[in-house]
């Protein structure tokens, strides 16, 4: 059976940590505000008010912020 290469989930050191009031971009949800940042374990629990469609929490591991 064929496996599948495993993916590296970044570790916190290579987080990019956000501080409330950076303004970043999500791929999906668009320009946001950070609101809260929270540590998680390994992760970084972000809460964010993006401008169209309002409050998210996401994993910094997974949301590929970039900030803007």
């Amino acid at each position: 059976p064929a496996t599948r290469p495993q993916q590296k989930i970044p570790s916190k050191q290579d987080l990019v940590r956000y501080i409330p009031n950076d303004r970043v971009i999500h791929g999906i949800f668009g320009k946001g505000t950070i609101l809260e940042a929270k540590d998680v374990g390994s992760d970084i629990l972000y809460k964010i008010r993006f401008d169209n469609c309002g409050e998210k929490k996401l994993m910094a591991t997974y949301a590929k912020l970039k900030k803007i």
